[in-house]
C-alpha cells in the first residue's frame, strides 16, 4: 500500500511540475511553439502562441503576429493591428518589422500612404543588413519617392542587396550597368549581374541575358545561348521572351527552324497582349506558316495588334482586305 502511495505521489509531483513549467513558459518558448504550429499550417494555434509571446514583449513574436494580421492567417485580416504590432517590434529594433512597416506606409495599408515614412523604415532595416529593405530603398532613390531621386544612391543600395544574393537587386544592378545610370556603363558587369539573377530564375534577367547574347553585348554573340535564356524566360511566362523564342524558331537562329513552334510561342505572347506577337501570329495565319491558312484568325490577331497601336497592322489589314472576313 505504501508503494502505491509513493508512486502516486511521484506522479502528482510530475504533473504539478509539468503544469508549472507550461504555465511559466518563457516568451521565447511560446514563440517557438508558434513556429511549430505555423509550419504545420495550423494558423489559429500559431496565432495563439505568437500572441502570448508578443504580449510578453518578444520582438520576433510581435513581428510574426503583425504578419499574421497583415495576411489574415489564423485571424481576420486587419492592417491596423498589423501596424500596431510591427511598431511594437520596431521599438526593439526588429529589422523584419521595420521592413514590413515601411511596406505598409509605401502601399498605404492600414494607414495613409507616406513615402517619407516608408523610406525612413526601409533605411532603418537596410542599415541592419536586410536585403529586401536595401532593394526597396534603392528603388525609392531610383524613382525619387519620399527622397530626392539619386541614381548613385539607388546603385549603392542595389549593390548591397545584390551582394547578399537577392535576385531582383542583381537584375536591377545589371540593368543600371547596361544603361550607365548611377554607374559607369559596363556591359561585362551588366552580364555578370544579369547572369547571377537569371541563374536564380528571374524571368526578366533571363530575357535580358538572352538579349546580350543575341546582340553580343558584354559577351561574344551566341545564338544558342540567346535561345537557351529566352526559353527559360519564356517558360516562366515572360511575353517578350516568348516572342523572341518564336522568332528564333521561325528564322532557325540558334535552333532548327520549326514554324509550328514559332506559332506556339507567338500565340503565348499574343495572348498576353504583346502587339508585335499578335501581328506576327496574324502573318503566320495569312501565309499558312506552321498553321493552316485561316483569314479569320488572321483578321482577329491583326485587329488586336492594330488596337494595341502596332503601326504595321493597318497596312496588312488593308493590303489583305481583312475586313471581308
Amino acid at each position: 500500500m505504501k508503494k502505491i502511495i509513493v508512486i502516486a505521489s511521484y506522479i502528482l509531483l510530475f504533473l504539478t511540475v509539468s503544469y508549472y513549467q507550461k504555465a511559466n513558459s518563457t516568451p521565447e518558448q511560446d514563440s517557438d511553439k508558434g513556429d511549430v504550429f505555423y509550419d504545420q499550417k495550423d494558423y489559429k494555434q500559431a496565432f495563439h502562441w505568437y500572441k502570448k509571446s508578443a504580449e510578453q514583449g518578444n520582438a520576433d513574436a510581435q513581428f510574426l503576429l503583425g504578419d499574421m494580421y497583415g495576411k489574415g492567417l489564423g485571424v481576420l485580416k486587419d492592417f491596423k493591428q498589423a501596424i500596431l504590432w510591427f511598431k511594437k517590434s520596431t521599438d526593439q529594433g526588429n529589422s523584419l518589422a521595420q521592413l514590413s512597416l515601411g511596406m505598409m506606409y509605401h502601399h498605404g495599408l492600414g494607414t495613409l500612404k507616406d513615402d517619407k515614412q516608408a523610406v525612413h523604415w526601409y533605411q532603418e532595416s537596410a542599415d541592419q543588413g536586410n536585403a529586401s529593405a536595401q532593394y526597396n530603398l534603392g528603388t525609392m532613390y531610383g524613382e525619387g519617392r519620399g527622397v530626392l531621386r539619386d541614381a548613385e544612391q539607388a546603385t549603392h543600395w542595389y549593390q548591397k542587396a545584390a551582394d547578399q544574393g537577392l535576385a531582383i537587386a542583381q537584375y536591377n544592378l545589371g540593368t543600371l550597368y547596361s544603361n550607365g545610370r548611377g554607374v559607369i556603363k559596363d556591359d561585362k558587369q551588366a552580364v555578370f549581374w544579369l547572369k547571377l539573377s537569371a541563374e536564380q530564375g528571374h524571368a526578366e534577367a533571363q530575357f535580358n541575358l538572352g538579349v546580350t547574347y543575341d546582340n553580343g553585348r558584354g559577351v561574344p554573340e551566341d545564338n544558342k545561348q540567346a535561345f537557351h535564356w529566352y526559353q527559360k524566360s519564356a517558360n516562366r511566362g515572360y511575353a517578350q521572351a516568348q516572342f523572341n523564342l518564336g522568332t528564333m524558331y521561325n528564322n532557325g537562329n540558334g535552333v532548327l527552324k520549326d514554324e509550328k513552334q514559332a506559332v506556339f510561342w507567338f500565340e503565348k505572347a499574343a495572348e498576353q497582349d504583346l502587339a508585335l506577337a499578335q501581328y506576327s501570329l496574324g502573318g503566320m495565319y495569312i501565309n499558312g506558316s506552321g498553321v493552316q491558312k485561316d483569314m479569320r484568325q488572321a483578321k482577329k490577331w491583326i485587329k488586336k495588334a492594330h488596337d494595341n497601336n502596332y503601326p504595321e497592322a493597318l497596312k496588312i489589314w488593308e493590303d489583305f482586305e481583312l475586313w471581308k472576313y
